[in-house]
């Protein structure tokens, strides 16, 4: 059988200066997978900012269940070689 993929497209109305929309698949719930069979759930995260921007989420296909909200911090260290100034 040949290979087959489902597309997941992110449509964002005309954005403003300022604000933005970054969704990305969740590592951590969907255990380092990528690829998903049909049928399989696949775990997004959706950042707005400003964290108040609102979204609307409809699915022509499929069911799309809200897992939790919240605010989510990452922490990264950034090294500046060579200097004494960040």
């Amino acid at each position: 059988m040949a290979e087959q993929s489902i597309n997941i497209t992110f449509v964002t109305a005309e954005v403003a200066a300022g604000e933005a929309l970054v969704v990305e698949l969740d590592a951590e719930k969907n255990e380092d997978k990528t690829q998903f069979l049909y049928g399989e759930k696949a775990y997004f995260r959706v950042y707005t900012y400003p964290e108040s921007m609102p979204i609307t989420i409809i699915e022509s296909d499929g069911n799309i269940t809200l897992e939790g909200s919240g605010i989510s911090e990452e922490e990264d260290q950034i090294i500046f070689p060579k200097t004494k100034e960040g």
